[in-house]
């Protein structure tokens, strides 16, 4: 995290040669000639003096301790307190089920926190602490109340638990590794929850303008991971680009062991939990991919996901105590609006669970006729009132929506035939290659799982099944000829596909009679039991390589080392009322346009507005009620038409841009058709002042 400058001089008469690589070798820094940066890089090998390195590895492990005592004060212990207290027996579960709903739990309590601020009540960083608190003494007490129930001999840790732990520790370790070098989140998707959290941050809850960093004058988007990054960002002091890459990858490992929760409940086998974070951490490719796209919204809801799943279960079996009824109910109204906030779409994941619960427990939520008359079951009542409560709660956000296109937007889609679907739409819907989302042997895996359990017949286990699959056809309604194609689409389902790929081949060691996963067997089967263990460690090891190979800076950094610097110049040497042409390009079938480089960050980084505000100006309301079509044709007539341009000259004058921006990557990143600023070309242009040129950024001044 340090940056160097090496100089070369030669002293005398001659010359010297210098290997040089390709500009893109490296993200950051430049090649210079007589003290002008070049269009490329030195060739160059880094190599590390051992004990400084393991000195700095060892400063870093550090920050991950403190990063992590973080998460679990935030997202483990508030969750825990409330679910056993609402849920007396939450107890007798597995430690791996309460894990997982006590991180469900604790992540749908934030935007809900947040509601208040709707009204004018801001708690701000008080209600962070006012939550860590309750968490910190009521699992104090708890655990004191454990230790004197529980004799000494209880204490002991099984051989499943210890391997658990261990994946864990290396699931930990791999997520926090891959984001040792990074400054500012990656992708586009990054930039908007960026500037959410710091928006929430600055008006300690929710928001409708979001100026000084973006002329948006409406906030109707989902807001529960944003939430948590605040609170992290209040907890840690870390300033918020830094705050969400955190949060994403703290949530990144909460998302698996979540699963915990709907293993528990679909196995029976101790080994199921394990097997779960294997698979779904260690070796598949999601959810660690999502570190590339900046995918932290899904990624936050796909947490609370499982927790709400299983309280909706539970609910719908109705066998729970009726002194603890109500408890569940209050739990399952808190998960419910708490995914709500937190994504639409993964909300729609978890409601359609109630359909597929429905087709295989027909018989059990009929309404059933004696002596009295007609009485509802109770899992039915159940999980209406948890629809209610969870309605109302999430009522004022879903009356915000309707200020943007949001809703409207999404009413579109469920109305459009699947004979008029363009043809854009159909191919964005389309499923691919299903090897980009888990590797082949994976999918295999989970076929061989959904097998047997048709065959055992084993009804939690085909539930669970037919859940995902009413998911698939949902993504896919032309399959049935029925409307809504993109509601629901295939990328937000099969990049969640670690999620019964870890649950169903998790319940392959479910009455398998293989002699070593089974404690209960005589003790001359532990060298079997040991050679298990190695082997699902010795997976999870060559699992991190793998994972860690997963990180792509080259497909998702936008904003380089250059760029803070530059960004940090333009703070320093330019007038407040700057404004910046940066580079763009059109996507989502040209209906919106992105940036390219790091200039795209310049708001949030240097406090300057540009010609481009976050993706989200497609479905929020902008300062004018043309605001999105003027962002669009500005964009398309800059890269299409070109600064020689005189149309271009004056549709800058009216956008007011005073200065134009490149950054380090020259706004070449995932830039489908190559279209951007030249910044060779700029500097002839007697109209523009080149003002600042450091490795390959450049920044010009329009001459008045």
């Amino acid at each position: 995290m340090r940056d160097y400058f090496i100089s070369l001089s030669v002293i005398g008469d001659g010359s010297a040669e210098i290997g040089t690589a390709p500009a893109e070798a490296y993200l950051n820094g430049a090649a210079y000639l007589g003290g002008e940066p070049l269009e490329a890089q030195l060739a160059l090998c880094l190599s590390f003096e051992p004990l400084r390195y393991a000195i700095g590895f060892a400063q870093q492990v550090t920050e991950w301790v403190r990063m992590l005592l973080i998460g679990i004060v935030m997202l483990v212990l508030p969750g825990g307190v409330f679910v056993s207290f609402l849920w007396r027996s939450a107890a007798e579960l597995p430690w791996t089920a309460r894990l997982g709903l006590a991180i469900g739990t604790s992540v749908a309590v934030y935007p809900i926190l947040a509601l208040p601020s709707l009204v004018g009540v801001r708690l701000g960083p008080v209600g962070t602490w006012l939550v860590v608190v309750f968490g910190i003494i009521g699992s104090a007490w708890r655990i004191r109340a454990w230790l004197k129930s529980r004799p000494r001999r209880h204490l002991a840790i099984s051989r499943t638990d210890l391997v658990t732990l261990i994946l864990i520790s290396m699931l930990v370790g791999t997520r926090f590794l891959a984001i040792g070098t990074l400054d500012i989140p990656m992708w586009g998707d990054s930039y908007q929850h960026t500037m959410i959290a710091q928006l929430i941050a600055d008006n300690r809850g929710l928001f409708d303008s979001w100026m000084p960093y973006a002329e948006l004058t409406s906030f109707t988007y989902h807001y529960g991971f944003h939430a948590v990054a605040a609170n992290l960002h209040w907890l840690s002091g870390l300033v918020m680009p830094k705050a969400i890459l955190w949060t994403g990858q703290i949530l990144n490992v909460a998302s698996v062991i979540a699963l915990g929760a709907l293993v528990g409940k679909v196995s029976r086998s101790p080994w199921s939990t394990p097997i779960a974070i294997l698979v779904s951490g260690l070796l598949s490719s999601m959810p660690m991919f999502y570190l590339n796209w900046g995918r932290y919204t899904q990624l936050a809801g796909q947490v609370v996901l499982p927790a709400a799943v299983w309280t909706l279960w539970i609910a719908l079996e109705g066998k729970t105590h009726s002194r603890e009824r109500i408890g569940l109910i209050l739990l399952g109204i808190v998960l419910i609006a708490g995914l709500a906030l937190t994504h639409y779409r993964v909300l729609i994941f978890a409601v359609l669970f109630i359909p597929a619960y429905a087709i295989l427990n027909l018989q059990q939520l009929l309404p059933k006729r004696d002596t009295l008359g007609w009485h509802v079951p109770i899992g039915i009542v159940n999980v209406l009132l948890i629809g209610l409560g969870g309605v109302l709660l999430f009522l004022p956000q879903f009356v915000r929506t309707f200020e943007g296109r949001i809703t409207a937007g999404f009413a579109q889609k469920l109305a459009t035939p699947a004979q008029s679907v363009s043809d854009y739409l159909r191919s964005y819907n389309a499923i691919g290659d299903l090897s980009t989302y888990l590797p082949t042997a994976i999918w295999v895996l989970v076929g061989v799982a959904i097998i047997r359990a048709c065959l055992r017949g084993n009804r939690d286990s085909l539930t669970f099944t037919a859940w995902w699959g009413i998911l698939l056809l949902a993504a896919n309604p032309g399959w049935l000829s029925l409307p809504g194609t993109g509601a629901l689409s295939n990328f937000a389902v099969f990049i969640a596909a670690y999620i019964p790929a870890g649950v169903l081949i998790g319940t392959l060691t479910d009455g398998l009679p293989v002699p070593f996963l089974h404690e209960s067997l005589p003790s001359f089967r532990q060298a079997g039991r040991a050679a298990a263990m190695v082997g699902m460690i010795g997976l999870g090891v060559w699992g991190i390589s793998q994972r860690l190979g997963d990180v792509n800076t080259q497909l998702g950094v936008l904003v380089t080392r250059p760029d803070l610097l530059a960004a940090n110049w333009v703070r320093h040497n330019t007038p407040s009322t700057a404004r910046f042409l940066v580079n763009t390009f059109p996507a989502y079938g040209n209906t919106s346009i992105v940036g390219s480089d790091g200039g795209w960050w310049l708001p949030l980084l240097a406090n300057r507005l540009t010609n481009l505000p976050p993706l989200t100006y497609s479905a929020e309301r902008g300062v004018t009620p043309d605001f999105m079509q003027r962002v669009n044709a500005f964009s398309h007539s800059v890269n299409t038409k070109g600064l020689d341009d005189p149309e271009v000259w004056q549709m800058m004058r009216e956008h007011g841009i005073t200065h134009i921006f490149i950054g380090q990557r020259q706004g070449r990143v995932n830039n489908p058709d190559g279209l951007v600023l030249d910044p060779q070309r700029l500097r002839k242009d007697p109209r523009l002042q080149t003002i600042y040129h450091q490795d390959r950024v450049w920044i010009f001044e329009v001459r008045p």
